[in-house]
């Protein structure tokens, strides 16, 4: 026995992760880039695993690597083990990182209907994750991202920047919001020019996700007898509740029911807005925040449909 063979004897481990991946991958050479090696580490390391078993547990055809009834056998029996000893690494990080720090900048909307619910879900079984969340514009959120004083930021818009990765959150419809005893509470459909009629609520212009809206509106002439300086959509949805003026908002500020107030689509006439998550390229993320990345993703998957 040479002095490496007998290494990869006293190796068992080591001997099965070359095995494992030689069985999924089907060649050595491949197998040692994905695992850093050289190609003939790799190729002892089988070769010491069938002598102890005294097995052949490979057909080779042309470099091309398949598995024996024995080899089949034994991959059933080692796959778990493997896997396992591999989930090692990345769930050591992802304990040693509960304690995190987790930085967010965010839009009004993001941060007061987006983020809340999967926070919050997140937070149940992280619960030493610390969170910052910051409101801010979205010359802010770059500036900021672009220094590494955040993480990523959540922001409605449509630009792809070259310096960040621009992954699509949620997707949310423009609604306009009646009260129940409104005539266009009636109405099955509701176009722009129902709005003529109306006393449209005037909100802050912070507020407004929806490219060229202010001149759209004034472009109906429709009232503007109530006008918020500073507000948000829950003030504007409380005045609509109490039957004092229409409001248009996104989908994303009524995604609960209220019995007084009806919401009427308006997607045939002004588009969806897209959240996005902006993160800087060549940044890497820590596993924490990566994992709540994730989870904000899987939370809105149906809403991008």
């Amino acid at each position: 026995m040479t002095k490496d063979s007998a290494i990869y004897t006293k190796n068992r481990v080591q001997q099965l992760r070359g095995f494992y991946h030689t069985a999924q991958i089907g060649s050595p050479s491949k197998v040692a880039k994905f695992m850093g090696m050289s190609q003939s580490t790799i190729t002892m390391q089988i070769q010491s695993l069938e002598k102890a078993l005294d097995t052949k547990l490979f057909n080779k055809v042309r470099g091309n690597f398949t598995l024996t009834d024995e080899g089949k056998m034994l991959y059933d029996m080692s796959a778990p083990l493997i896997q396992s000893v591999d989930n090692i690494y990345e769930q050591f990080i992802l304990q040693k990182t509960k304690s995190a720090v987790i930085k967010i900048g965010a839009s009004h909307a993001s941060l007061a209907y987006i983020i809340p619910t999967p926070l919050n879900d997140f937070r149940n079984e992280f619960k030493k994750v610390r969170f910052t969340i910051d409101n801010l514009d979205f010359e802010e959120a770059t500036a900021q991202l672009q220094a590494n004083k955040i993480d990523f930021f959540i922001y409605p818009s449509s630009k792809n920047l070259v310096e960040f990765d621009t992954t699509p959150l949620a997707s949310f419809a423009p609604i306009l919001l009646v009260n129940k005893d409104n005539p266009l509470s009636k109405h099955g459909k509701v176009s722009l020019h129902d709005l003529k009629e109306q006393e449209l609520l005037k909100i802050d212009l912070h507020l407004i996700t929806f490219p060229g809206l202010p001149n759209l509106v004034e472009s109906l002439g429709s009232k503007h007898n109530i006008n918020f300086e500073y507000s948000d959509w829950e003030i504007a949805k409380t005045f609509v509740k109490n039957n004092l003026g229409v409001a248009l908002v996104s989908q994303v500020a009524y995604l609960e029911e209220d019995a007084n107030i009806k919401a009427l689509r308006l997607d045939n006439y002004i588009p969806k807005i897209t959240y996005n998550i902006y993160s800087k390229k060549g940044r890497t993320i820590n596993p924490i925040t990566a994992s709540f990345i994730e989870h904000l993703k899987n939370h809105y998957r149906y809403s991008l449909t």
